[in-house]
């Protein structure tokens, strides 16, 4: 240990900040990073608020008194790279494409049909897992309406407000 605070001692800047948090039992393997930079401990995004807390503890248990970006750059460099797990929307099942493929085949998309709203799809196609499930599958459903190029847009329908989709129509 005498040996640690020593070499810590020696080293400045970033560098210095990064022996402590590996020699730290409460900072070791606590802090990981994206690949856009962000950094996270215990799996909570830092902000400025949480940088200074690091910043006064590292100073009060260890001595250490790190500029902003010292700090920064030796968090980044003691952390783990994480890689997100997906990138953003949802999970959809080949039997949800071929349920909604079906749907538009009976309806198909029109600036006339108002009928396409995710709700109404997800109640056609499987009424009970709607019921459980409803935001999830108007989740689902929308992507794959994005994904045939379809645009949605508010209309409102006998006094009630409706999220419909319709083609994408080009403009002269």
């Amino acid at each position: 240990m005498e040996n640690v605070k020593s070499e810590i001692e020696e080293a400045d800047g970033s560098y210095r900040v990064y022996l402590v948090i590996h020699n730290d039992k409460k900072l070791k393997g606590r802090f990981t990073t994206n690949v856009n930079g962000a950094i996270f401990f215990n799996s909570k995004m830092m902000t400025d608020h949480s940088f200074s807390e690091v910043a006064v503890y590292l100073s009060r248990m260890w001595k250490v008194n790190a500029s902003p970006d010292e700090l920064r750059q030796g968090i980044m460099a003691s952390s783990k790279l994480v890689q997100a797990h997906r990138k953003g929307g949802v999970k959809v099942s080949k039997k949800m494409r071929d349920d909604v493929d079906t749907w538009l085949e009976r309806n198909p998309p029109s600036p006339e049909n108002f009928t396409i709203t995710c709700r109404s799809i997800a109640f056609d196609i499987d009424q009970n897992e709607a019921e459980l499930n409803l935001r999830l599958m108007e989740m689902q459903i929308a992507q794959l309406l994005r994904g045939k190029g379809l645009l949605k847009t508010r209309v409102s329908l006998k006094g009630q407000r409706h999220m419909c989709w319709f083609p994408a129509i080009a403009v002269k």
